[in-house]
C-alpha cells in the first residue's frame, strides 16, 4: 500500500509539534548539560606555584565574567584574606570584566 505524500507531511508535522510542546527528557537534559557547561569555570594558581603558605597569593582564573557580590570567602580564607577582582581575557583574547580573583593573604 502507497502512502500519500500528504499523509507522511502530516504524520511528520504532528510528532514535530508533538516533540517540541510536551515535556521531552532528551530535550530537557540536553539544555541541562548545554547550562552547565556555558558556567565559567575557574583555574587556580598559587604564586609560587609550588605549596601553600601562610603568604602565598591564590590567583583564581574563570573562563567567564563573575558578579563579585556572589562570591563570598569563607572558611579559614574568609577571616584572613582580602579579593582583588582584575580583567581577564577570553580565548579569543578578548578582554573579561571581573574573570581574574587574587586572594591576598591578610596582615
Amino acid at each position: 500500500m502507497k502512502r500519500s505524500r500528504g499523509a507522511i507531511l502530516v504524520f511528520c508535522a504532528i510528532v514535530a509539534i508533538a516533540t517540541t510542546t510536551c515535556e521531552n527528557p532528551m530535550l530537557a537534559t540536553v539544555t541541562a548539560v548545554v547550562t552547565e557547561h556555558q558556567k565559567p569555570k575557574a583555574t587556580v594558581n598559587f604564586e609560587s606555584g609550588s605549596g601553600l603558605a601562610e603568604d602565598t597569593e591564590i590567583v583564581i582564573t574563570f573562563t567567564g565574567s563573575i558578579n563579585p557580590a556572589t562570591l563570598e570567602l569563607g572558611g579559614i580564607i574568609g577571616g584572613a584574606a582580602s579579593g582583588v577582582w582584575s580583567a581577564g581575557t577570553d580565548e579569543d583574547g578578548e578582554p573579561i570584566k571581573n574573570a581574574v580573583l587574587t586572594i591576598r593573604p591578610t596582615e
